[in-house]
């Protein structure tokens, strides 16, 4: 049976991984080689490279983890390798003086390079950028003390102190650009028609049934404040009238966790490939959901006008009349 376009495209991240994880572990036995025997920039060159390899790794754990956790979670985690991501530009002493002898050092390196598993592990691995954030954080301690040890707290190296380096830094930083904005365009992609369809359904028969949202989905009646550049938004029953809305609503949007649609509709399918054009009928609000509404509620799948029979999707288009609604 031939591969899916999925099955296809985690291949293709898995052996990119691979790729990666070989020529990290040839790295840090390189640098742990090399301990005492070249001069000390070349140490701190070697060690910001692997440390920029790692950071390049924490973001391919994310494209692994980002379908399996919530999304406040992958705001923090990305926080996280962004905050790693500054500790390489330069080796700036932190002050901490936990110094092993040099043998220690160059063992420690070797046992790192070799607890490197290959990318199937990470793969099934719950959160793999993790494990990679430790590992830098354990050989940049480790080169730190080597430093300190041979050449005491004047040596400062930077990643970006002179045009060479520069230029060594320049590809990474593009890639990094790159990954950026994949980041921020997967977070605004809203979700295809199909879902849209089945959460209008569920929405409806809650309704005629008077029963509860299901787990992830949730109601929201919006309001406008003021001279209408500041709304008020409040969770309400799925079985509520919009007569008993807060006084004042003029919308109610659905949400759904992306825990919830990784869960009902599996990895990378149930968003679509591009961003739309937000429609004039929800630009003329100045209405943006992803910052009124609590990102812990996920995303917005549909909204409607209070009183409207038409439902609108992420960016303000209608959407095409269901015949079972």
């Amino acid at each position: 049976m031939s591969q899916t376009l999925e099955e296809t495209m985690e291949d293709l991240e898995m052996q990119l991984m691979q790729n990666q994880l070989d020529s990290l572990r040839i790295s840090i036995e390189n640098l742990a080689n090399s301990l005492g025997r070249v001069p000390a920039d070349t140490i701190a060159r070697s060690c910001l490279a692997i440390l920029k390899s790692m950071i390049s790794l924490s973001y391919c754990g994310m494209i692994v983890y980002i379908n399996r956790s919530h999304e406040v979670v992958i705001q923090h985690k990305l926080e996280e390798i962004q905050k790693f991501q500054a500790l390489t530009c330069s080796f700036a002493d932190d002050g901490k003086d936990d110094r092993r002898g040099s043998h220690d050092r160059k063992e420690n390196l070797l046992h790192l390079a070799s607890s490197i598993m290959p990318a199937t592990w990470y793969f099934h691995s719950y959160n793999p950028s993790d494990l990679f954030l430790k590992q830098a954080e354990n050989i940049r301690a480790i080169c730190l003390d080597e430093l300190r040890n041979h050449y005491g707290n004047s040596l400062m190296v930077s990643s970006d102190d002179d045009e060479m380096s520069s230029d060594v830094d320049a590809p990474f930083k593009r890639w990094m650009e790159k990954e950026d904005a994949k980041f921020e365009k997967h977070f605004r992609l809203p979700v295809i028609d199909d879902v849209v369809s089945v959460t209008l359904r569920t929405y409806k028969d809650c309704r005629d049934l008077k029963s509860p949202s299901p787990e992830g989905m949730a109601i929201h009646a919006l309001c406008p404040l003021g001279n209408g550049e500041e709304w008020s938004v409040r969770e309400v029953e799925i079985s509520s009238e919009p007569s008993s809305y807060p006084r004042g609503t003029t919308i109610e949007a659905i949400t759904m966790t992306r825990n919830q649609l990784a869960e009902h509709y599996g990895v990378r399918v149930e968003y679509k490939k591009e961003v739309p054009a937000t429609h004039p009928s929800l630009r003329n609000l100045d209405l943006d959901f992803d910052k009124e509404i609590p990102e812990e509620y996920g995303i917005v799948i549909a909204w409607r006008f209070v009183g409207s029979e038409a439902w609108r999707d992420r960016y303000g288009h209608i959407i095409p009349q269901d015949p079972f609604l």
